[in-house]
């Protein structure tokens, strides 16, 4: 598993979302960026795969199958990230 945290101006930092075996952290690239808004922790010891942003975009250029299921993880991704601010946003009263 793997966390994504969104540092704080204060230094704090708070979990927006986690990633299982099911997904893949570098969804900015998926979408056409090179830039991270999040950190990432790794949870549990395993093993991971790894591929370079530009074989990466190659590949999606070459399989629009391989586009639309990254794209449509990016958007479960992004529904799990939003439900995550909510439930923080009523839990702290903010």
């Amino acid at each position: 598993m793997i966390s994504l945290v969104k540092p704080m101006q204060d230094g704090a930092a708070v979990e927006v979302g986690l990633i299982g075996r099911e997904g893949f952290v570098g969804v900015a690239a998926v979408l056409g960026s090179s830039i991270p808004t999040v950190d990432q922790m790794v949870q549990n010891a395993g093993a991971a795969r790894r591929i370079t942003i530009a074989h990466l975009q190659q590949e999606m250029a070459q399989s629009p199958i391989l586009s639309a299921r990254l794209l449509m993880y990016a958007q479960a991704l992004f529904a799990q990230v939003a439900q995550t601010a909510a439930c923080n946003g009523r839990a702290f009263g903010t």
